[in-house]
């Protein structure tokens, strides 16, 4: 469940940050500020607990890399490709680390160039 937890985080952060992209690619007459600045919150809010949370550990939950995990820094590389103005990178120097360690995985960096 723990897992599954951190998977449902990551993906209301992908989910949020797939609305703001939806809503920011509409004609400016037809965007919706409210949408955009309600997701955009339920990231930063979604992004300082998985910060938090996060700390020193290895990864998400057990002594493994798991779903959460891949989930998590999926996520993260979205906000760096769609969103790189928010700057979670400088914001939460922990997460950051965390998402250069996993993001240095074969497995993972293979997914990105192949």
């Amino acid at each position: 469940m723990r897992v599954k937890r951190w998977e449902a985080l990551a993906d209301g952060i992908m989910d949020s940050a797939v609305a703001v992209r939806n809503e920011s690619a509409r004609p400016p007459e037809r965007r919706d500020a409210d949408t955009i600045n309600r997701h955009n919150h339920a990231i930063t809010r979604s992004l300082a607990y998985v910060a938090d949370q996060i700390g020193q550990r290895e990864w998400c939950e057990g002594a493994a890399i798991t779903l959460a995990d891949l989930a998590l820094v999926s996520a993260l590389f979205y906000l760096d490709l769609r969103q790189p103005e928010r700057d979670w990178r400088g914001l939460y120097p922990g997460l950051a680390a965390w998402s250069a360690r996993v993001g240095n995985r074969a497995s993972v960096r293979a997914t990105l160039t192949g």
